[in-house]
């Protein structure tokens, strides 16, 4: 068993009173006996360095996986995400402005009134702000991808490659700055 938790760098269906991966992972790492995954703006090798040092055992990705040549989103859509800066509108937008109260109160009394699938999906449109423009930038049908349009993770993403060069750079990164070898290359 391992709990993931979500800062509030990353993306996704996420509450309210979310903390930063940094905070979280800290204090977290003190009351919760079972391994830590951090996730939330993780993309590079000193995410994961960082994210290892706050206590957590290993981390999740998504943003960054969305920019490799392996993921089933069109290309346009990838080189957005390697063009995007964390401080973007869109991107601070979804990771830091929660819903209005107003805005949950209503969609949690229409709970009963329609069907869960229905309901789930509006929920998270509210938490993610429909970020996905409708321009045909996400290729497939999965709801999730067609919601996320990133995280603040966009801020270390500057190409598309391949997830074997992802992993292989993140690690050579990460075993370079602990040997104290000079500078990422990634």
């Amino acid at each position: 068993d391992a709990v993931v938790i979500v800062g509030l760098e990353g993306t996704g269906f996420k509450s309210i009173d979310q903390l930063p991966t940094l905070v979280s992972i800290t204090a977290a790492v003190r009351h919760i006996k079972v391994p830590l995954i951090a996730a939330g703006g993780i993309g590079d090798a000193r995410g994961l360095l960082a994210a290892l040092g706050m206590g957590a055992e290993g981390i999740y990705m998504g943003t960054r996986f969305m920019a490799t040549s392996e993921c089933p989103i069109s290309e346009r859509f990838k080189h957005k995400l390697v063009e995007a800066q964390p401080w973007d509108k869109e991107y601070r937008q979804r990771a830091l402005a929660p819903p209005s109260q107003e805005e949950l109160e209503r969609l949690m009394k229409a709970r009963s009134d329609m069907p869960e699938g229905e309901w789930l999906l509006q929920l998270e449109q509210l938490f993610l702000k429909s970020s996905a423009d409708d321009e045909g930038d996400i290729d497939v049908e999965d709801p999730f991808l067609r919601l996320t349009g990133g995280s603040l993770a966009v801020g270390v993403i500057d190409s598309v490659v391949s997830v074997q060069e992802l992993i292989e750079t993140m690690v050579g990164d990460a075993g370079r700055m602990l040997r104290g070898d000079g500078r990422p290359q990634g």
